[in-house]
């Protein structure tokens, strides 16, 4: 019983390694069991039968893994909480990662993310899983991060440093001494994979702000050319409050308008999709620019950019409203980056 035990302990354990490095199975035979010919070792059913439900001969399997990891084989044998602590402290040593060698395939435009993305797209998996499957619910509390850790084989601080970052961008609420609850709004959890890649990335600013740009032209002239009687009612009162709250210098109110003003125009535009997209790439940026547009002549010029766009839109010019749009937001972006 104990060995069978092991066995499946060891299938677990490989499973979990493999979804650390963000391979799939055809990958991991690759960089991990090749003979010397360049053939691999076994096929990618008995690596899966491995996985499930573990090995034969776990002595060959463990030796190969931990000569290319460089280290001890019992590691395989720990339970996976423990065996999922040593993978973390590895896989952030970079002197470590550089010794495995990836043979990426074609089908894979990624082999292995970084190991903070991968972490949060366990988590954000598990969490969508369970809404899904109508276990969790807007405002319920998650386990405690104990929990999480045994139930996603992940390590007790990789799990507390995720939902750090889910708490950052609304999609959990970190309450202390009562726990950690889902957010109100849960389709965000559903667009996380998407967010993950581009938040983590070296030139995530540049992505984001070009995506946007993509976006919010096309919500315009969509609006413009289709909708323009339901936005220009709906952007009339709202550039009039503005105004006042200009006057007013009530900056805070200025900044709910500016996010009304956009996703109003992409609801009017009547592409959920688009909607979507344009509001987790606004709620990243916030994440990445924690300062945004604060000076009294960054308002200013903030509500005229708003201004000109709607009366492109109510005069029904597509082609203006699409280039004053398109200027606001570069404008907009080197606000941001403290240019202007």
């Amino acid at each position: 019983m104990a060995l069978e035990k092991n066995s499946d302990r060891l299938g677990r354990n490989i499973l979990t390694l493999r979804h650390r490095l963000k391979m799939t199975q055809s990958e991991f035979i690759k960089v991990f069991f090749r003979n010397p010919d360049g053939s691999p070792m076994f096929s990618v059913a008995k690596l899966s039968n491995i996985e499930t439900k573990g090995c034969s001969d776990p002595e060959q399997i463990t030796n190969v893994l931990s000569e290319k990891l460089e280290i001890p084989p019992s590691v395989f044998h720990l339970r996976p909480v423990e065996f999922s602590s040593v993978i973390d402290s590895l896989l952030k040593d970079e002197n470590s990662v550089s010794k495995i060698h990836f043979f990426p395939s074609e089908d894979s435009p990624t082999v292995r993310q970084t190991y903070s993305s991968n972490i949060l797209e366990v988590l954000s998996d598990y969490i969508a899983k369970n809404i899904t499957a109508g276990k969790l619910h807007a405002s319920d509390r998650l386990p405690g991060d104990r929990t999480l850790a045994e139930l996603l084989g992940v390590s007790r601080s990789a799990v507390r440093e995720a939902l750090k970052v889910l708490s950052a961008i609304g999609v959990v609420n970190i309450l202390p001494g009562s726990g950690v609850y889902l957010a109100k709004n849960t389709r965000d959890i559903f667009t996380l994979p998407f967010s993950w890649t581009t938040l983590l990335s070296a030139d995530s600013n540049n992505n984001i702000y070009e995506l946007r740009v993509l976006i919010e032209r096309e919500t315009v002239r969509l609006a413009t050319e289709q909708h323009r009687e339901q936005v220009t009612n709906f952007l009339r009162p709202l550039i009039e409050y503005e105004g006042a709250m200009l006057e007013a210098e009530n900056y805070a109110e200025i900044h709910k308008c500016d996010t009304n003003f956009h996703m109003g125009i992409a609801t009017c535009a009547g592409n959920e999709l688009l909607t979507d997209l344009l509001f987790i790439c606004r709620k990243i940026l916030s994440f990445l620019n924690a300062l945004g547009t604060s000076t009294p002549n960054q308002i200013l010029a903030l509500h005229a950019e708003h201004s000109r766009v709607f009366y492109a839109i109510e005069q029904g010019d597509s082609e203006a409203a699409q280039k004053l749009i398109v200027d606001h937001l570069k404008r907009a972006e080197q606000r941001y980056m403290g240019l202007r």
